[in-house]
């Protein structure tokens, strides 16, 4: 009996070594590739593009594919798309190179605030690929153009319904973290010119050390112990805003504060689902998708040439009632 008992628990412990070998293979496996997929023109296509996209785990991502690859496919143009398992960098140089590699015609990347993207970028353009940068910018490279929100613009917007949420008086933190984000230097100038406005109302900026939700939670606990009449949180990125409803949420005290943020990460759809944010501002990203997408034609049929280096799309600021009402997450 004691034979068969061992004999069965051995079988089990190799069992189970083997699935989780598996398992974990296959997670190593994933983490390693990227999401391709080419559409369905002919294979003598003339104009090849690549789309990169850097968060391929954000609601958005879905509906860019889907109108960029309807306009390609409208167009006669071959596309292939190319997720990012880790949207950081290293990531992003990578598959930069392969497209350089694969001499696409045209690029469409979402921009970053990096000599090393810059360094890319200009010698994508150098070997006769065109780089559109998309949802943000690097306008310090040879990109043709850029396509997508106008975050000055976001930042008046945001500002403007802050300052009707908390009735016009009163503290409002700007949180940012420390990097040098060109995106973030927009939206806090277009908040604070906006603010400006309203004499009543303090703008306390909020820095933190490095781009985690750890430095975002540490200050947003400042904020609150500094006695400031705090009224509202603005978070200027997702990692700030996660952090500081962390923060506010230990205390028990989100409910206190008309808490806002920017774009559409899972965790702010999260938070905004569940009443644990305000408001998020929002813009068309399919918008982005298909415009990106017929700008790159433009350039290489040479029509509308130069092309304007930006073009914006619309953004709205939707509160968690909107949000809900609207169904946006979907």
């Amino acid at each position: 009996m004691r034979k068969w008992l061992g004999f069965f628990l051995s079988i089990t412990c190799i069992a189970t070594t083997l699935v989780f070998t598996m398992y974990y293979t296959y997670q190593f496996y994933m983490a390693n590739q990227t999401d391709e997929f080419q559409n369905t023109a002919a294979p003598d296509t003339k104009y090849r593009l690549m789309f990169i996209a850097t968060e391929q785990n954000a609601p958005s991502r879905g509906r860019v594919q889907e109108r960029a690859l309807e306009e390609a496919q409208k167009q006669g143009a071959s596309i292939q798309f190319r997720n990012a398992v880790r949207p950081n960098e290293d990531e992003i140089m990578k598959q930069m190179e392969v497209g350089i590699a694969a001499r696409v015609d045209v690029m469409i990347v979402q921009g970053m605030d990096s000599p090393r993207f810059v360094q890319v970028v200009n010698k994508a353009s150098a070997q006769g690929i065109a780089v559109i940068t998309v949802f943000t910018d690097s306008p310090d490279s040879l990109r043709k153009v850029y396509v997508g929100a106008d975050h000055f613009i976001e930042g008046n917007q945001m500002a403007d319904k802050v300052a009707k949420a908390v009735h016009y008086e009163g503290a409002v933190g700007i949180l940012y973290d420390s990097k040098d984000h060109s995106y973030q230097n927009e939206r806090l100038k277009g908040i604070v010119q906006a603010l400006t406005k309203y004499p009543a109302i303090r703008v306390v900026q909020a820095q933190f050390e490095g781009d985690s939700r750890d430095g975002a939670y540490r200050r947003t606990n400042d904020l609150l112990n500094d006695g400031e009449h705090l009224r509202a949180v603005v978070g200027l990125s997702s990692e700030s805003v996660v952090g500081s409803v962390q923060a506010l949420t230990s205390r028990d005290r989100i409910q206190d504060y008309f808490v806002a943020a920017f774009d559409d990460s899972p965790e702010i759809m999260h938070l905004i689902s569940s009443n644990k944010i305000d408001g998020v501002m929002l813009h068309d990203d399919g918008d982005v998708g298909q415009t990106s997408v017929s700008l790159a034609l433009e350039w290489l049929r040479g029509k509308n040439l130069p092309l304007e280096p930006y073009h914006y799309v619309t953004n709205r600021l939707y509160t968690s009632e909107e949000f809900m009402h609207e169904n946006i997450a979907k």
